[in-house]
C-alpha cells in the first residue's frame, strides 16, 4: 500500500491527506485500480470547479490591469496594421505617378518625347496627378502620426506596469516615455515624402510650363509645396493636443 501511495503522489497533483483519504476509504485492502479510480474522480471534480470559478490569478486581477492588458494588445495590433497601410499608400503613389508617363508615351509614340511640350490635355492630367500625389503625401503623414500616437499609448501602459511593479524596470528595453517617438521625426517615411513632393513638383512644372512664364511655373511649385507644409504643420499640432487623452 505504501508503494501505491508513493506512486500516486508522484503522478497526481494532490496532497498527502487526499491520498490517505482515498486509499483508506475502503479499508487497508483497497485495490490499486480502485484507488486510481477515486483519484480520477477527484481530479475531474477539481478541473470542473476551476472552470466554473476561474483561477485564483484571474479572480484577483484588478479591473484596471485587465483593461490595460487588453488595451495593449489592441493598440499593438492597430500599430502593425497602420504600418501595412503606410506601405500600401506609397504603392498607390507609385501607380498613380506612373500613369501620366504611360499616357505621354502613347502620345509621343512616334518620337519627339518631351513632357514640357505636351498637349493641353496631358498638361491637365499632370496637374490632377500632382494633386493626387499631394493627397497621398498628406495621408501618409496622417497615418504615420496616428502610428506614433498608438506607440505613445503603448509606452504609457508600459510605464504604468513599471511604476506599479518597480522590479520589472530592468527587464523593459522598450521606451516607457510618452514623449517618444517625436512628432517631428517621421523616420523612414521622411525620404518617401521628399520623393513624393519632388515628383508632384515635377508634374506641376510639366503642367504649367509655357503657360505664361517661368516665374508662373516656379510660383505654382511654391504654392504646391506650401500646401503640403501647411497640412503637415496643422496635423502635427493637432496630434500634439492628444496628450492626456484624445479630444
Amino acid at each position: 500500500m505504501a508503494v501505491i501511495m508513493t506512486h500516486l503522489a508522484t503522478v497526481m497533483p494532490f496532497s498527502t491527506a487526499e491520498l490517505c483519504a482515498v486509499c483508506w476509504k475502503g479499508g487497508p485492502r483497497i485495490l490499486a485500480s480502485e484507488a486510481l479510480g477515486e483519484y480520477t474522480s477527484l481530479q475531474r471534480g477539481r478541473s470542473n470547479s476551476e472552470k466554473k470559478g476561474g483561477s485564483v490569478g484571474d479572480s484577483e486581477k484588478k479591473p484596471e490591469t485587465a483593461f490595460l492588458i487588453e488595451e495593449y494588445k489592441n493598440i499593438a495590433a492597430t500599430h502593425d496594421r497602420l504600418r501595412d497601410l503606410l506601405v500600401r499608400l506609397f504603392n498607390y503613389f507609385l501607380l498613380l505617378s506612373a500613369f501620366p508617363f504611360t499616357v505621354a508615351g502613347l502620345v509621343f509614340r512616334n518620337g519627339g518625347f518631351n513632357l514640357f511640350a505636351a498637349p493641353g490635355e496631358i498638361r491637365i492630367l499632370f496637374i490632377f496627378v500632382a494633386l493626387g500625389d499631394l493627397g497621398l503625401a498628406v495621408a501618409l503623414v496622417e497615418v504615420r502620426l496616428s502610428q506614433y500616437r498608438y506607440a505613445r499609448t503603448v509606452n504609457a501602459i508600459r510605464r504604468y506596469f513599471k511604476d506599479s511593479v518597480p522590479a520589472i524596470a530592468d527587464y523593459l528595453y522598450l521606451p516607457t516615455s510618452t514623449d517618444l517617438p517625436s512628432w517631428t521625426s517621421l523616420g523612414f517615411v521622411s525620404p518617401q515624402l521628399y520623393f513624393m513632393l519632388l515628383t508632384g513638383g515635377l508634374f506641376v512644372a510639366c503642367g504649367t510650363y509655357g503657360f505664361r512664364s517661368n516665374c508662373f511655373t516656379l510660383l505654382a511649385i511654391a504654392v504646391y509645396v506650401s500646401l503640403y507644409a501647411a497640412f503637415h504643420v496643422g496635423m502635427v499640432r493637432r496630434f500634439q493636443k492628444h496628450k492626456g487623452g484624445i479630444k
